[in-house]
């Protein structure tokens, strides 16, 4: 088949319609992340404490801020380091939409290059009667970078 019709097929499915293609990002790629942020304190915490938005950019390189639209994704939400809490995360800000699974979302950049999560806490003091530090971590993933972004909390229980 001639090389030229394969490019050409190729070319027209990816940009029809609905059917996206995506993008890895290039080798060069890299994440730029919202600073990391403090939940603040969970006093006699059952419930869910959440912050953000945190912003995930994707732009070409270290040297050249063009974002990279409709690139491929992945963000791993964890690290919570206490038997108390896990983390979950959101795709806005009234917990009413869960991003993917909750604790594993593979999504494509906006337009702007950007991805926005909201992630939280969901807490039980249960039987403890002390304070906890714990933090929230998510782990954003293209090919060729990957970047933690880290929420601190501090769960109070009496």
């Amino acid at each position: 088949m001639n090389k030229f019709l394969v490019i050409g097929l190729v070319a027209i499915l990816c940009g029809v319609g609905t059917v996206s293609c995506g993008n890895d990002a290039g080798f060069e790629a890299i994440i730029t992340l919202s600073d990391d942020t403090d939940f603040g304190s969970v006093v006699n915490g059952q419930g869910v404490t959440t912050t953000g938005p945190v912003l995930i950019k994707v732009q070409k390189s270290t040297d050249d801020t063009t974002p990279v639209p409709d690139a491929n994704i992945t963000i791993f939400a964890g690290g919570i380091g206490i038997s108390n809490a896990f983390a979950i995360m959101y795709t806005n800000p009234a917990l009413s939409n869960i991003a993917g699974n909750g604790f594993t979302w593979k999504t494509k950049t906006d337009d702007a290059g950007t991805v926005r999560v909201f992630p939280a806490v969901v807490t039980d003091c249960g039987t403890v009667t002390t304070s906890i530090a714990g933090n929230v971590n998510l782990q954003v993933v293209i090919a060729a970078d990957s970047q933690t972004w880290t929420g601190t909390f501090s769960l109070t229980c009496s």
